[in-house]
Order: structure tokens, then sequence, then C-alpha cells
């Protein structure tokens, strides 16, 4: 068994108030709830979700290089790295970020054999 993915998404709740959107309601705290317990039932808790909100005080020193990396590349929001490595951005949905799960872990395993 591979190690738990710990998953980050990074987000702007500001960027939603004028009808920016992820594709799941991204500015809704129980979107990553939801999405936290699904991606936990399906992966038998083999996945860590954290959100990080950049219009949070402080919330830029949560994850330096991933909001060093969004700032030096102008990156689309939201972005889910995998790990501190970006896998996704801009609009997402549950299928996507399985899939993109289910890849990771099958490149993860190719390298350990």
């Amino acid at each position: 068994m591979l190690q738990t993915l710990r998953i980050t998404v990074v987000d702007d709740s500001r960027n939603h108030q004028h009808g920016g959107d992820c594709g799941m309601g991204c500015a809704f705290p129980e979107t990553w709830g939801f999405l936290r317990n699904r991606l936990h039932e399906r992966f038998q808790g083999a996945v860590e979700l954290e959100y990080v909100d950049l219009a949070q005080p402080g919330m830029e020193s949560a994850s330096p290089e991933l909001v060093g990396l969004l700032s030096e590349h102008n990156t689309v929001l939201p972005v889910i790295a995998f790990d501190g490595a970006v896998r996704l951005a801009g609009v997402v949905d549950y299928r996507t970020i399985v899939e993109a799960i289910e890849t990771e872990w099958e490149v993860r395993r190719g390298q350990r054999v």
C-alpha cells in the first residue's frame, strides 16, 4: 500500500464573490467537507484533504511553496496539489480529482517496481 496522499486545495474565496467558480461551488466550506468525506470513503482513508483559502489572514504562510509557485506562474485558481506538486488548476469536479488521484498512484507504483 502506498503512503497517504496529501491533497492541498489552494483557492481564494474573494474570487467567488464576483461569480468565479471552480465547478464545485468552492466558495462554500461544506463543499470541501463533502469532498473530504467522499475521498476518505472511496480511498479508505488513504487521502488527506487540506483547503487553503488565500483570502484568510495568514494563509500565505500555510503553504509558502505553493503560494510562491502560484504567484510566479500566475496560475488559475483553485489549484490542487498532491504532496506539494501541482496536479490540477482551474475548473475541476469530483470525477476529475478521483481520476487524478488514481493516476498519481499508478505512476508511484510504477516508480517503486
